[in-house]
C-alpha cells in the first residue's frame, strides 16, 4: 500500500508539473502571438513611414529639377539684362545720331521681348515656373517699364533677377536639406522594419507547436512507463 501510495502520489506530482508546464506553454504562445501582433503593427506602421518618406524624397527631387530649370532660365534672363545695360549705355552716347539710337533701340526691344519669352515659357510639365501659378511661388518678372534711356528702369530689372535667383538657391539648400533628413529617417525606420519583421509569425509559431509536440510526446512515453512500473509491482506482491 505504501508503494501504491508513493506511486499515485508521484504520479500526481508528475501530472502537476505536467500541467504547470502546458500552462507556461500556452501563456508563452499567448504572449508569443500578442508580441507578434504587436511586431505587426509596429512593421506596419514603420512601412507607412517608409513609404511616405519615399514619397516626400520624390517630391523633393521633383522640386530641385524645376529649381534647376528655373535657374537656367534666370541665367540666361540675366545675361540679356546685362545686354540691355549695355545697350542702354551706347543709346545715351552723344556721339551717336538717331539711325543709330534707333539701331539700338530695336536691339533693345529685341532682347526685351526675349527675357519675356523665357519668363513666360520657363515651365515644368505644364506649369509656369515663374509667376503667380507658380509651384515654387517664385514672382514673375516685369519688362513693363524698361526703357533705353532708363538706367533706373534696368536696375530694378536687375535687383528682381537677384532676388530670385536668392529664393532659387534658398530653396534648393531647403530641399537638399529635407532630403538628406528624410533619407536618414527611411534609413533608421528600414532599420527598425528588418528587426521587428526579423523572424516571421509563422516561423515563431511553427517552432511553438514542434516544442509542445516533442513535450507531449515525452509525457506520453513518461505515463507508460509509470503503468508498466505499477504493473510489475502489482504482479511482486501478488
Amino acid at each position: 500500500m505504501k508503494i501504491n501510495s508513493a506511486l499515485n502520489s508521484n504520479t500526481i506530482s508528475q501530472q502537476k508539473k505536467t500541467t504547470e508546464t502546458v500552462l507556461s506553454k500556452m501563456g508563452a504562445q499567448r504572449e508569443l502571438s500578442g508580441q507578434d501582433n504587436a511586431n505587426l503593427i509596429i512593421a506596419n506602421s514603420l512601412n507607412s513611414q517608409i513609404s511616405s518618406y519615399t514619397l516626400q524624397v520624390q517630391n523633393e527631387n521633383e522640386k530641385v529639377g524645376m529649381l534647376q530649370i528655373a535657374d537656367g532660365a534666370l541665367s540666361n534672363i540675366s545675361d540679356n539684362t546685362l545686354k540691355l545695360e549695355e545697350l542702354s549705355v551706347k543709346y545715351n552716347s552723344a556721339i551717336l545720331n538717331s539711325d543709330q539710337k534707333n539701331i539700338l533701340k530695336n536691339e533693345f526691344e529685341t532682347t526685351k521681348s526675349t527675357i519675356d519669352d523665357i519668363a513666360s515659357k520657363t515651365s515644368y510639365n505644364g506649369q509656369a515656373l515663374f509667376g503667380n501659378s507658380s509651384p515654387l511661388q517664385l514672382s514673375g518678372i516685369s519688362t513693363d517699364s524698361l526703357s533705353i534711356d532708363s538706367q533706373n528702369s534696368i536696375d530694378t530689372l536687375k535687383e528682381q533677377v537677384g532676388t530670385l535667383f536668392s529664393n532659387i538657391g534658398s530653396s534648393m539648400q531647403s530641399s537638399q536639406s529635407n532630403i538628406n533628413t528624410l533619407l536618414t529617417s527611411a534609413n533608421n525606420a528600414s532599420a527598425s522594419y528588418a528587426t521587428v519583421s526579423e523572424q516571421p509569425i509563422d516561423v515563431k509559431i511553427n517552432d511553438f507547436n514542434t516544442s509542445n509536440i516533442q513535450l507531449q510526446a515525452s509525457l506520453i512515453a513518461q505515463s507508460h512507463q509509470t503503468q508498466a512500473l505499477q504493473q510489475q509491482i502489482t504482479t511482486l506482491l501478488r
